[in-house]
């Protein structure tokens, strides 16, 4: 079983490591650029006036000081980051639900391609799906020995998550649900056994919940070291509100997510995990296939139905929650988000895997489920490696290096020119775009007698930059060259003769 682990593991760095330069840097990995590569007290400045907490720029920040501004160093990080979600991943599904488990849970997120395709960008939410996955493994531990030494690790834990993303909170939130849920669920059990009888249904070696003063004693330490960063989010938020880019949920962004789920596979892995929840929340018969095949309980383990219990809330909260929000009070839910809560969907359909198999009786059919299962991750694979998703800067670059010398170039939108000015002093222009915003008449070189490149990102095509393209660019040109890549839509207007 350990050398089958550790070939999942090297499958899953190839598929990470391939093609993790193939696209060139997006908006968004420009504004990380932008920031790490300033001094570090600029830089943490420059992270307080951003919408994102600072843990993931804090980790970046050296090593481009020391290896310089790359892709690579860039990425590298989110890939690390991956690799060790799918680690603590693996240690999750081995407490709760055995060997097989570990197998299956690491093996399915080997090919997701949700966490193929973070796992090569250089943001934040590698490293919040690992410190979510990571402080749930420490809260595994704390509820298995509550002694002061797993508290005070989860509370360091839990304190990196909260400053990798501000999705964080629901997944403490999602945690705290569960231990409440779970006391509450005890509480009534033992005030339902008459005086003087134990209940029958739980052998005295399992894991009990924690007391709640003990609990919210973790809540408030853990609060009081993430109070430092509060005052800057409050006012990312307040800068957010109303101007936000993310849309209201819709259908087409739920399809969009189970293509990111891996498509056809999405519907197979869900029904997973409500089969583990179902199987999972009973305990197995003695002697039966299903008692011989997982593992028996380990003095101080979780009781059966709150394991499932556990990755119930961590799935569902930081999903539902979000969505909820959405619609009261600001859009809020974004694919992406979800990498720090759809482990435990893995770990769900690893752990039904692990009970499913063995009740079938022709190992040909547990073949096929299992390439099945595979097969289907193929098209959201090929569709990850086939279509390109970021701006094709080099090709832009190649084309202005014929430009002529007075030349001007309008980017939209404007916030592109980070990630296009890494390219730029890659190839060794010297060149400084134009915001389009600042695009406006009587502005320097936008005289008609000057050639204007325009290029736009056509997965970011906003009105008002559409409007002063068409107003103040094309008035006095005429289009002589236009090239549309699959992000990124390039036109040169020329002086009108």
């Amino acid at each position: 079983m350990g050398w089958l682990l550790a070939g999942v593991f090297a499958l899953a760095a190839a598929l990470r490591l391939y093609g993790i330069t193939a696209e060139c840097l997006w908006l968004d990995e420009g504004f990380t650029l932008d920031k790490v590569s300033r001094t570090f007290g600029e830089m943490l400045a420059a992270t307080a006036r951003d919408v994102h907490m600072p843990l993931h720029d804090i980790i970046v920040w050296p090593f481009l000081q020391l290896f310089g501004e790359s892709e690579w160093v860039l990425r590298l990080p989110s890939l690390v980051f991956n690799l060790l979600t799918l680690w603590f991943a693996g240690r999750i599904a081995l407490l709760l639900f055995g060997e097989r488990a570990r197998l299956f849970t690491v093996a399915l997120l080997a090919i997701s391609p949700l966490h193929i395709i973070y796992a090569q960008e250089g943001r934040p939410y590698a490293l919040f799906a690992l410190t979510a996955a990571w402080s749930m493994y420490r809260l595994i531990l704390f509820l298995r020995a509550q002694n002061l030494r797993n508290a005070v690790a989860w509370c360091v834990v839990t304190v990196l998550l909260l400053y990798s993303h501000y999705y964080a909170a629901f997944i403490v939130t999602a945690a705290n649900g569960f231990v409440i849920t779970w006391w509450l669920s005890a509480r009534r059990v033992r005030r339902d056994v008459p005086t003087g009888v134990p209940p029958a249904s739980r052998p005295t070696d399992e894991a009990r919940p924690p007391s709640m003063r003990w609990w919210f004693t973790m809540q408030a330490v853990t609060a009081l070291c993430v109070l430092p960063w509060v005052p800057f989010v409050l006012k990312s938020v307040s800068k957010v509100q109303g101007a936000f880019w993310i849309p209201r949920p819709n259908l087409e962004l739920l399809y969009k997510l189970a293509g990111y789920y891996g498509a056809f596979a999405a519907p197979l892995l869900a029904g997973l995990a409500v089969y583990a929840w179902v199987r999972w929340r009973r305990r197995p018969a003695p002697r039966s296939p299903e008692h011989a095949q997982v593992a028996p309980d380990e003095p101080g383990a979780i009781p059966r139905p709150a394991r499932v219990m556990l990755l119930a809330w961590w799935l569902l909260l930081p999903m539902l929650l979000p969505i909820a929000l959405s619609f009261v009070v600001q859009p809020l839910f974004h694919h992406r988000f979800t990498l720090g809560s759809s482990t435990a969907l893995y770990i769900l359909a690893g752990g039904a895997l692990a009970l499913l198999l063995p009740t079938i009786a022709r190992r040909q059919l547990r073949v096929a489920l299992v390439v099945l299962l595979i097969g289907l991750h193929v098209p959201a694979l090929a569709w990850r490696w086939r279509f390109e998703r970021k701006p094709e800067w080099r090709d832009l670059v190649a084309l202005l290096e014929t430009r002529g010398p007075t030349d001007q170039l309008v980017l939209a939108p404007g916030e592109e020119r980070f990630a296009f000015m890494y390219y730029v002093r890659e190839a060794g222009l010297t060149l400084e775009p134009t915001r389009v915003a600042d695009v406006m008449p009587g502005a320097p070189g936008r005289a008609a007698t000057t050639t204007v490149w325009v290029a736009q990102n056509l997965f970011d095509r906003r009105g008002g930059d559409e409007r002063r393209i068409a107003e103040h660019v094309v008035p006095g040109r005429t289009l002589t060259f236009e090239v549309k890549y699959p992000r990124l839509h390039i036109q040169r207007w020329e002086p009108a003769n």
